[in-house]
């Protein structure tokens, strides 16, 4: 075997034995608990997957993006096609796409390197070591054990796939035919359109390749005129718009109305929240990673120490990267990549402020340029230069997979993990309601009304789901309830609708007609009422108010109150002209047995549904043209039994 193939061989075990220490190193997390969004997504799965109109439904309704990402959505029935389920299996096949990725950086930066100046051999070790840190850093650990954020993982795998192919298709001169330049673009629009639609990250294909052609091929020979022309047209041209898009402020302001932070806010907090997502990245620290991110400071002035602090410090980094660029091009790569990979979540879109798997590809520019600069230091300064290199990489790494061992151990277990957040994120009001009910739980009731009490006696508006919360407890555990439903919705305007209203009011309901307390129902139904005229404090709060209003109606049916179902129904329609609330109103008449308000609401229903379908979804057309006839049908044979019936107004309006 000669050298060449021994190095490569060497290298193959190397790779292996990461693969094995990363799956070590996760392996205390594979049995925790399903988390927030998992629910919403993989719930979808309830009653199973088996007709055409089950994966339909799996794939397409539940809205998660502009695309709503079919791609990963379709990558969970790989691991069950039936809910409830168990997090595990899913989360196993999480941590092998983290596998394959970490095997793809691997390939993808050992050419970069190869393209900053360093030899074969020597860039494939720095590849291997970044690919190490990266698989091992704790700072991925919520984005593999999340297993909803497997659209981020997918993206990911599909944007270092695009990037494989472009640095080995690239023309490397300009005699490179037009089939070359082809093949490129053919496989660069396929990775972009297979990214995208697992999550709308995947756009940002261009943007890094874009950084590619900006810092390592800057000084390359101009290609062939075929090549430069796609190259402007496909990539530059394409990576403008996309920071146009951003850019465009008036595009977004609408988006802020019922966020608690302005776009102004959100513009000076973000270069903090992108400095101390560089500081964990390069520090490996693991206090307070997680999903419990809702307690962010809201920077309001530029005269903020810590907003100051971060443009001074953003400034400084990106003045010298571009003004040492010709001679260390590796440092102005890190920050192109770093800041290409938040365009999207990180700027002007109104997203909640931090999440840590944004971070899943952008920190790959920072810890490149770490393991790049520590062994060009070591090279220059030792006489042992490869050996020290390789150990001071080698000791980083296991740093990194101590680290993510010791922080895997509370997420395999929901009671730890539970815990750990909300010590980490006392702030949090997702943390809080998760302490609450873990203490439920455990039977330290009167402990955990005592912080809902305490959360909730704030300025107002308050987070009505805390109350909510605490009478849900107070029922099931027989004791005296501590707050009054029907007296809190005679004053909404004091109350705020936050994402935890949905969940606690549906497991209060259960909990009402299990246990019963139905002295519950009559304030329940009056706050559900009330939702609209309570201060929003979530994105879309028309369709989270419809869905609650859809929720009050079914139980006012099951209760018999007809009348005041089918006014909630109507204005949930009001607020959100939604197929589902359509559909619901079909559902209601034919309750009631009048079928022409059924086929009116059915037409309406179709309506809908054709005007805002997913091209990518099926057309529904003949399911409603048969639901349509059945009604007809039933319709005709009752004016035939019942000729002087007359029909109550229940016509749609627009």
């Amino acid at each position: 075997m000669n050298s060449k193939h021994a190095t490569q061989a060497l290298l193959s075990g190397l790779l292996l034995a990461i693969l094995v220490a990363t799956t070590a190193a996760y392996s205390p997390a594979l049995p925790g608990p399903f988390l927030l969004d998992d629910f919403h997504n993989i719930g979808t799965m309830q009653g199973g997957i088996e007709t055409a109109e089950d994966l339909r439904e799996h794939l397409f309704v539940p809205v998660a993006g502009a695309t709503n990402r079919p791609i990963a959505r379709a990558s969970l029935l790989v691991d069950d096609n039936a809910w409830p389920s168990t997090a595990t299996q899913f989360k196993w096949t999480n941590l092998m796409l983290h596998l394959l990725c970490g095997v793809l950086v691997f390939a993808v930066f050992r050419r970069i390197f190869e393209h900053f100046g360093r030899s074969e051999s020597r860039a494939a070790w720095l590849a291997l070591s970044l690919a190490s840190i990266w698989l091992l850093h704790p700072f991925n650990l919520s984005t593999t054990m999340y297993v909803i954020q497997r659209m981020t993982q997918l993206s990911a795998l599909f944007t270092l796939c695009g990037l494989l192919a472009y640095l080995y298709l690239r023309p490397a001169s300009a005699h490179s035919s037009w089939k070359r330049t082809a093949l490129l673009a053919f496989s660069t629009g396929a990775f972009v359109l297979l990214a995208t639609f697992s999550k709308e990250n995947g756009i940002l294909l261009v943007v890094l390749l874009a950084v590619l052609e900006l810092t390592l091929f800057s000084g390359a020979k101009r290609g062939s005129t075929s090549f430069r022309a796609w190259r402007w047209l496909f990539i530059f041209l394409p990576a403008a718009l996309l920071v146009l898009y951003v850019a465009y402020l008036p595009n977004w302001v609408d988006g802020y109305k019922h966020r608690a932070f302005s776009l102004q806010e959100r513009l000076l907090t973000q270069p903090v929240i992108l400095l101390e997502y560089l500081y964990r990245i390069l520090s490996f620290r693991t206090f307070g990673i997680g999903v419990f991110q809702d307690d962010q400071v809201i920077r309001t002035s530029l005269l903020d120490p810590a907003v100051t602090f971060s443009l001074i410090t953003w400034t400084l980094l990106i003045g010298v990267a571009w003004r040492i660029r010709a001679q260390q091009p590796i440092i102005l790569f890190a920050a192109l990549w770093f800041f290409g990979g938040h365009l999207l979540e990180s700027t002007t879109i109104p997203l909640e402020l931090y999440f840590d798997h944004r971070n899943y590809l952008p920190m790959l520019g920072p810890l490149a340029a770490a393991v790049f600069g520590i062994d060009a230091l070591i090279t220059k300064g030792t006489d042992h230069p490869r050996a020290l290199s390789a150990a001071a990489l080698s000791g980083l790494s296991l740093f990194a997979g101590a680290q993510l061992y010791l922080l895997a151990k509370p997420w395999g277990k929901a009671d730890e993990l539970v815990l750990l957040m909300a010590t980490e994120h006392p702030d949090s009001p997702r943390a809080t309601r998760s302490l609450v009910r873990w203490m439920e739980h455990f039977f330290q009731r009167e402990q955990a009304l005592d912080i809902l009490d305490s959360e909730f006696d704030t300025p107002p508006p308050r987070d009505v789901s805390l109350a909510m919360m605490s009478v849900d407890i107070t029922c099931k555990a027989g004791l005296p309830h501590r707050y009054d439903l029907g007296t809190l919705a005679l004053s909404p305007e004091n109350l705020a609708l936050t994402d935890g209203v949905g969940p606690t009011a549906t497991q209060l309901i259960a909990s009402i007609r299990s246990i019963p307390c139905p002295e519950l129902l009559p304030g329940l139904y009056d706050l559900l009422e009330a939702s609209p005229s309570m201060t929003p404090r979530l994105s879309s709060p028309g369709k989270r108010n419809a869905k609650l209003l859809r929720l009050n109606a079914r139980e006012l049916l099951r209760s018999g109150e007809l009348e005041r179902a089918r006014d909630n129904l109507h204005r949930a329609y009001e607020l959100h002209p939604s197929a589902g609330t359509a559909f619901a109103l079909t559902e209601f008449w034919l309750t009631v047995g009048h079928i022409p308000s059924a086929l009116a609401w059915l037409e309406r229903t179709e309506e809908l549904e054709l005007k805002h379908r997913n091209p990518l979804r099926p057309n529904l057309s003949r399911t409603f043209a048969e639901k349509r006839a059945l009604l007809e049908n039933v319709n005709a044979q009752f004016k035939t039994a019942n000729p002087d019936a007359v029909a109550p107004e229940s016509q749609p309006s627009e």
